[in-house]
């Protein structure tokens, strides 16, 4: 899972590049946010305690792409998007450069589909 230092740093490079990160490290703070907001996109970690649900009320919310984080070990990741209903996939150690590449990429694609 991720640490608490690599998502602050997370969070400080995606502010830099215009994305309003909201650390939430459970169910009840993603609830409670995606009732008062709808983000653009969400990144989920997936070794977190209730990651499965998470994903499901991301979805079920409606209009947010999600980006999974897997163990780095994973033997399939496409496997792991598709069962999580993701839009993407990283590597939990690919670090925020890698992890910006590819919320740039998905934010490409929805210009295109517009």
């Amino acid at each position: 899972m991720i640490d608490r230092e690599t998502a602050r740093l997370l969070s400080v490079v995606l502010d830099g590049f215009g994305y309003a990160p909201l650390e939430c490290r459970n169910r009840d703070d993603v609830y409670k946010h995606l009732s008062s907001t709808t983000p653009t996109v969400a990144v989920v970690d997936t070794k977190m305690n209730e990651s499965e649900e998470i994903c499901s009320m991301i979805r079920e919310h409606g209009g947010v792409s999600l980006v999974v984080l897997l163990a780095d070990d994973e033997n399939d990741p496409q496997e792991q998007m598709n069962h999580y209903q993701a839009d993407a996939w990283e590597s939990v150690g690919a670090g925020p450069e890698k992890l910006l590449l590819v919320l740039r990429k998905l934010a490409m694609q929805e210009t295109e589909a517009d």
